[in-house]
């Protein structure tokens, strides 16, 4: 079996897993308990069916908005509350990216080295992907650009470095993401991420995908001690990959990192949310 499909029916199954952990934590009298069960556990399965049968759909919509479909697709993360329009995807955090972006590694023995450049990826394995939540609604993504060409980047971070309860729930999300993103991964992919006896390159992806955020940002700094929280906030990135983490929390607020723990909202894309609604009111969001 192809190594993406064994990958993609992995999340698929987690995913399953999850709803029906999610489900079975609501709260229900304990009159209804054994009919309530068995009608979540009905429904989970019912998504997990949906969501395989309509994976080709969905890639055929993601491909028509980006202009190809990505090697490391697994699923549509979020969509648009009026049309069911993908609004982002989530991919695997291996051998991804653009066509461009894959067409930049020469194999070497041993390695993938990229061009131009010193850095080695171990062959196997691919290019690591840090973007859990890729943007892909062409025209959320343009409204979001102008946004920041609008300086609305340095805005919206002074609004959270302001805000102590902002600036708390943006370090969360950035920890939480290097979680998710890890977790995502497969165990074969993780044996060879985690071996003892694993090279320079290896070390240093698996420290990029285990320690960096949402866009890259650097955890090391988002978790440094000082006298205030708002001096733990890295600058902000991009706008987009905040925004994609966003709307895909928020379409599955079951999502769990531990079942007693909910994910935090992206307070970076409730701000670019809210500000689309203002400046972009024909904008299907």
């Amino acid at each position: 079996m192809n190594i993406f499909v064994q990958r993609r029916l992995h999340v698929y199954l987690l995913v399953g897993f999850c709803n029906v952990a999610g489900l079975v934590q609501q709260q229900v009298s304990l009159s209804s308990f054994r009919q309530s069960q068995q009608q979540q556990h009905s429904s989970a399965l019912a998504l997990a069916l949906a969501a395989l049968s309509s994976s080709s759909l969905d890639q055929s919509l993601v491909e028509n908005q980006l202009g190809y479909l990505v090697k490391n697709f697994v699923c549509v993360s979020c969509r648009t509350t009026q049309s069911g329009k993908p609004v982002a995807i989530q991919t695997y955090p291996l051998q991804g990216g653009s066509p461009r972006r894959q067409a930049k590694a020469a194999i070497t023995k041993g390695t993938a080295t990229t061009k131009g450049t010193a850095a080695a990826t171990p062959i196997g394995i691919g290019a690591p992907f840090p973007t859990l939540y890729w943007l892909t609604e062409p025209l959320i993504s343009r409204a979001i650009g102008d946004l920041e060409r609008q300086g609305y980047v340095a805005s919206i971070e002074e609004q959270i470095r302001s805000n102590d309860k902002l600036s708390t729930d943006l370090i969360k999300c950035h920890q939480e993401y290097a979680n998710d993103r890890w977790n995502s991964i497969s165990c074969q992919d993780k044996a060879f991420l985690t071996d003892p006896k694993a090279d320079s390159a290896t070390i240093r992806m698996r420290d990029m995908l285990q320690k960096s955020g949402i866009a890259g940002t650097n955890l090391t700094i988002a978790t440094s001690t000082t006298s205030t929280i708002s001096n733990t906030i890295p600058s902000l990135k991009c706008l987009h990959t905040h925004y994609a983490h966003y709307r895909s929390l928020l379409a599955a607020p079951t999502r769990r990192q531990h079942d007693d723990e909910r994910r935090t909202i992206n307070p970076v894309g409730q701000l670019v949310h809210d500000q689309l609604i203002r400046d972009f009111s024909d904008l299907e969001l």
